[in-house]
């Protein structure tokens, strides 16, 4: 589940930074040609053309640079699920960007030891290796039997006597000759359970490990996100004051091709810091052993169904079906 979820949301994060890469591409290409028409009437130095043609061809690199994250993003979703989508619905605007619950820490630790598959099968081959040792201690444990025989013999026409016996008693079978090779079964399978007991230790710590990290995360994707959002506020705030300046000339075209660079980096960075937040805390989930179905279905009721994000590609059409979170994968075909 949550390979599959990784694939479809890096593709919804890498349409979002491409659409900002686009934007800034187009604002800045205004700039420029802006900048060519001021100085063809000799307001200001080639300098300034020079400054925004550069910036200009910054933005395309980064344009295309984000188009081939794209396309390679729908790639590994084909590769993951056998199914070419060039649709996928898109996340909704308004995704509640909360903590997680149980907001205790430590409850998610105990989950985790309660359901991580991981733990519990490293906590499965202790109870096996315990049994191996088991068996193979009763191996060199006297043996004892009961028994019990009854013997009828009949005699025929020339006179041959009838004849019964029986016999009860306890066999017993001390196995001598086997003690060396009894005592070699016991060790190696001592040696199994010592080691099947370390592997769920490291198993265990590490589970509590990645668990607490994963909550930390999440807390922190949560502030990231509203950091993000009054970042593209502030920063649209600074463009639109750099440009005021420009036009009474008290800034210059750098300064205001910085403020654009800068509300476009906010604009992608928010964009980024919302899908790190539900990866996070689908992390989280399944650390503690409770990504299925049901958490799958719970993010999928954040897409927006009525919005998709699409990729297009040369001579190709766009019927291909619409997938979201929650569609059901064919197997991955070799």
């Amino acid at each position: 589940f949550y390979s599959v979820s990784e694939a479809y949301f890096s593709i919804l994060r890498a349409h979002d930074v491409l659409d900002a890469r686009r934007a800034q591409e187009t604002a800045i290409e205004r700039q420029l040609e802006q900048a060519q028409e001021r100085f063809e009437v000799g307001l200001i130095a080639i300098t300034d053309v020079h400054e925004a043609q550069a910036t200009y061809d910054l933005a395309r690199a980064q344009r295309i640079a984000a188009e081939g994250e794209l396309q390679v993003s729908f790639e590994a979703l084909e590769r993951l699920t056998g199914n070419r989508y060039n649709t996928i619905d898109a996340l909704a605007d308004e995704v509640p960007i909360e903590g997680p619950g149980p907001m205790d820490r430590e409850e998610w630790v105990s989950l985790a030891m309660a359901n991580n598959p991981l733990v519990l099968m490293q906590e499965a081959g202790i109870e096996v290796a315990r049994s191996g040792v088991d068996i193979a201690r009763a191996g060199r444990q006297p043996e004892l039997a009961a028994f019990a025989q009854y013997n009828w013999s009949d005699s025929d026409a020339s006179g041959t006597d009838y004849r019964s016996g029986s016999q009860v008693g306890l066999r017993a079978n001390l196995p001598i000759y086997r003690g060396g090779s009894t005592q070699a079964q016991i060790r190696r399978d001592s040696f199994l359970l010592e080691a099947s007991q370390y592997d769920f230790e490291a198993q265990r710590r590490n589970t509590v490990q990645q668990v607490r990290s994963q909550f930390t995360l999440v807390n922190n994707s949560v502030e990231a996100v509203e950091a993000r959002r009054q970042a593209i506020i502030s920063n649209q705030s600074a463009l639109e004051a750099t440009r005021s300046g420009y036009e009474v000339g008290t800034r210059n075209i750098v300064d205001v091709l910085n403020a654009e660079q800068n509300l476009f980096n906010a604009i992608a960075e928010h964009a980024e810091a919302r899908y790190d937040y539900v990866l996070s805390l689908l992390r989280l989930q399944q650390q503690a052993g409770l990504l299925g179905p049901d958490s799958i279905q719970a993010i999928n009721a954040w897409l927006d169904e009525g919005e998709t994000v699409s990729l297009q590609l040369p001579d190709e059409s766009n019927s291909d079906p619409v997938m979201n979170i929650g569609a059901r994968p064919q197997a991955p075909t070799t």
